[in-house]
């Protein structure tokens, strides 16, 4: 048997940790830029927490960029609109800042293993980068010296 008051009390947390949910991920986006992007790990722990996990400890997405309250958010008038559209406006620009993060991920893979690719087979990187059509146009011209030298390597 519940003990009286118990579904108060659970209310009480709950608001209290969608307050302090809601002001972390305030400051997560705030910080963003100067954690050089660590806040971002936080941003995502809450949208997984709220959306995928549908806890009700953290709080929506676009609560504190919305003008109106909660309750009114969820009446549907104009303020809920707006609420609405700041939790789809942080939505988004979480997963842009997110694509951006895997894109710069991508872009570091592909110029690491174009290093390793350059330093394992000198020769192979320089004909595949199209050096080979270079040599051949410095032969036609008639250059001498290292251009032949490393074109007959070639």
């Amino acid at each position: 048997m519940a003990a009286p008051g118990a579904g108060a009390l659970a209310a009480g947390v709950d608001a209290i940790g969608t307050k302090l949910t809601g002001q972390l991920l305030k400051w997560s986006w705030q910080y963003l830029i100067p954690s050089f992007g660590l806040t971002l790990f936080y941003i995502n722990l809450h949208f997984i927490a709220r959306y995928l996990a549908s806890s009700r400890m953290f709080s929506n997405f676009g609560q504190l960029l919305a003008t109106g309250k909660s309750k009114s958010a969820s009446s549907g008038g104009p303020a809920g609109d707006i609420g609405k559209a700041a939790e789809y406006a942080e939505i988004m620009a979480m997963l842009v800042i997110n694509l951006i993060v895997v894109a710069i991920i991508v872009l570091i893979l592909v110029i690491i293993s174009i290093m390793a690719y350059a330093i394992t087979d000198p020769m192979g990187f320089v004909s595949a980068v199209g050096l080979g059509a270079g040599c051949t146009l410095a032969s036609a011209l008639g250059v001498g010296g290292k251009v032949t030298d490393v074109c007959k390597a070639l």
